[in-house]
């Protein structure tokens, strides 16, 4: 609307000249000038509603201007508060996913399992280099329980998050439930380095991406430096594990493995109880990863020594449950992006001793 000086209903008249239906001409008749008198009161009336019905639309009009200032007033700030609240949002998300460093770092929430883009990843808490629970002040990610992991494994999953737009959410399990697990949805997959075996067809399997070795570590003064060499000793490898099935049922180990511990294999939780007893002596050996040794040879050095024979050699993968093969293409396709950009190669040099480039399968 656009607004000028109110129109007053009235017709001005030329000048020098009078209205005639306001003015009583000479010798006019009193009833003419009565009605004349009337006529100029009414049209008086009509120029004062006129004018006042100016007035309220003038003001109505100027209300509406101010109304509209304010509305934009309000808009722009409440425009304003959303990008506020849209930018804390965003650094409480940033907070929750990054992590220091090869995509990693200290959160402090874990993720929710419920996030629709949640990616949960089983994995044994005690298993270095792979996964195992970070020293205190080291970059990790938050799990449930209040604690902080780090390893190979996770940082490569952190990456593949990150590139892939999921969160991650890192669930320490027992190694024995993650098949109920994985089955019932609790975790999107396992990733801690297992053992592929295309003849598990409870998983859907990513493409193998490191090769691995079964080994066995002795104490370095032992004077066991042979398979042969164990017959009658004390071995212990992790419950459910590939080393314990290589052990109990590989033709090529059975009978040997037998004469273990006076008539067995033994297994403890996690390989760092087994690492414990080999260093105290209760244990004459442990069979396990090559990586894990690596590992507990460089936290016990002088002490530890590996034997020369291999029992195994063998690859990683990740395990999906069954129907999510496309989500287990989608994590190779991104592992081998990560090789190709040299993200892994760096990954590797940070574990330098515990993970070598050399031993990664994964590539264009």
């Amino acid at each position: 609307m656009q607004c000028g000086r109110p129109y007053d209903g009235a017709t001005a008249a030329p000048a020098g000249k009078a209205n005639p239906e306001t003015t009583a001409p000479s010798g006019a008749q009193p009833t003419q000038f009565k009605r004349g008198i009337a006529i100029a009161i009414a049209a008086a009336a009509v120029v004062l509603v006129a004018a006042v019905v100016a007035l309220a639309l003038f003001v109505l009009g100027s209300g509406d201007e101010a109304s509209e200032v304010d509305d934009a007033g309000k808009t722009k700030t409440e425009s304003v508060e959303t990008k506020d609240e849209a930018k804390t949002e965003s650094d409480t998300g940033d907070a929750e996913g990054t992590v220091g460093g090869f995509g990693m770092g200290s959160s402090s929430a874990a993720p929710s399992a419920s996030d629709e883009n949640a990616f949960i990843v089983g994995f044994d808490g005690d298993y270095p280099p792979f996964g195992y629970q970070a020293d205190p002040g080291e970059d990790g990610y938050l799990a449930d329980n209040g604690q902080t992991y780090t390893g190979f494994d996770l940082d490569l999953a952190a990456e593949v998050c990150n590139r892939n737009g999921w969160t991650l959410k890192v669930q320490p399990i027992d190694w024995d439930s993650k098949d109920a697990m994985l089955e019932s949805g609790e975790i999107t997959c396992v990733w801690n380095g297992f053992t592929y075996d295309n003849y598990q067809t409870q998983y859907a399997w990513s493409d193998p991406y490191m090769y691995n070795l079964q080994v066995v570590v002795v104490r370095a003064d032992s004077g066991i430096y042979s398979l042969s060499d164990l017959a009658g000793k004390n071995v212990v490898t992790q419950d459910y594990s590939f080393a314990f099935d290589l052990l109990e049922y590989d033709d090529s180990y059975t009978a040997i493995a037998a004469t273990f511990n006076g008539g067995g294999i033994g297994t403890v939780g996690s390989y760092t109880e087994a690492f414990d007893q080999l260093e105290q002596g209760a244990v004459d050996a442990v069979v396990c990863d090559s990586g894990t040794a690596l590992q507990a040879m460089a936290d016990h050095p002088d002490a530890f020594m590996q034997q020369d024979e291999t029992l195994y050699v063998e690859h990683y993968a990740i395990a999906f449950a069954p129907g999510q093969e496309g989500m287990a293409q989608t994590v190779s396709d991104t592992l081998r992006e990560m090789d190709a950009d040299g993200f892994v190669e760096e990954l590797c040099a940070k574990y330098e001793g515990d993970v070598a480039y050399s031993d990664w399968c994964l590539r264009n």
